[in-house]
């Protein structure tokens, strides 16, 4: 063996010894992460990705593939529609003024509302994402913490409903859900006190250490909130849990039938008392 082969032999081992593997062919090392096995619920969903970017429509494919679902090529074909991240939600939808800090897309928000609008009359189920989680609690009545310290990064988050701490899931958000006691929102799951600086507005700050919403699920539109990004890779024990919300609060809803075109829809009967309760409420806003 040469000097050059005995170089190699030794800088192998010592890559070895950090769990780093050099591939054949490659003059660089390749470092392979070993994440434990983690179970995936099957789901069986056709699902539509509101997304024209190619990657990130790519990036949900892989997630979702997981959950043995499939692409809906339009919403009325889908058992669920995923609202994806972006920009934040322009302030003027839930009646704030705009933060220094907050960077809206017009065009966005249309196509999105738009989106929301036929999901809602058509009792089509909703998945947000990220930014796609803050426009549907939006959409239901809810305000955004416009920004917020120390959530831009991996943290813990906590599972309300199976009292279990998920260990540093993907946060790519500087926005959050407010919660409001009494307005149709269930909060599945929040954040360990990680932010204690919040801005309503550009004028008014909340401070101090308190939980955040992570994950949230309101039934009279059928929409699943989930803050984190479990489309990213790297984060395997989040992916399965956030597919586990999925069968939890979408395929296993008593809300949710099957029509006669085999998709997932809000039963009937829940759509009218959702439309009679929206009346009702017209009408006290009326009076008021």
């Amino acid at each position: 063996m040469g000097k050059r082969s005995r170089r190699r032999a030794r800088l192998k081992k010592a890559l070895e010894k950090q769990g780093i593997t050099t591939m054949s062919g490659l003059s660089i090392p390749v470092r392979f992460i070993k994440h434990e096995p983690v179970e995936n619920p099957e789901l069986y969903m056709s699902v539509y990705v509101a997304t024209k970017n190619k990657w990130e429509f790519a990036q949900y494919a892989e997630w979702l593939v997981q959950g043995s679902c499939y692409s809906a090529l339009t919403p009325e074909e889908a058992d669920l529609v995923i609202f994806t991240g972006g920009a934040d939600v322009d302030p003027v939808l839930y009646g704030e003024k705009q933060h220094y800090s907050t960077h809206i897309n017009p065009v966005r928000d249309s196509e999105d509302m738009a989106l929301y609008a036929k999901c809602a009359a058509q009792g089509i189920p909703m998945l947000g994402i990220c930014r796609g989680a803050q426009f549907l609690a939006v959409m239901n009545g809810f305000k955004l913490y416009q920004d917020m310290n120390n959530h831009n990064q991996p943290h813990d988050v906590w599972d309300v409903h199976n009292r279990k701490l998920l260990k540093s899931v993907s946060s790519v958000h500087h926005q959050s859900v407010i919660y409001e006691k009494d307005n149709g929102m269930e909060v599945i799951a929040h954040s360990s006190n990680k932010a204690n600086k919040r801005w309503k507005n550009p004028e008014e700050q909340v401070l101090g250490f308190r939980p955040d919403v992570e994950a949230y699920f309101i039934r009279n539109t059928c929409c699943l909130g989930i803050q984190g990004h479990p489309e990213y890779r790297g984060y395997p024990e989040f992916a399965a849990w956030s597919l586990k919300l999925v069968e939890d609060f979408i395929v296993c809803n008593p809300d949710i039938e099957f029509n006669n075109k085999s998709v997932r829809r809000m039963k009937d009967d829940i759509m009218k008392q959702r439309s009679d309760n929206w009346v009702l409420d017209v009408k006290k806003e009326m009076v008021n």
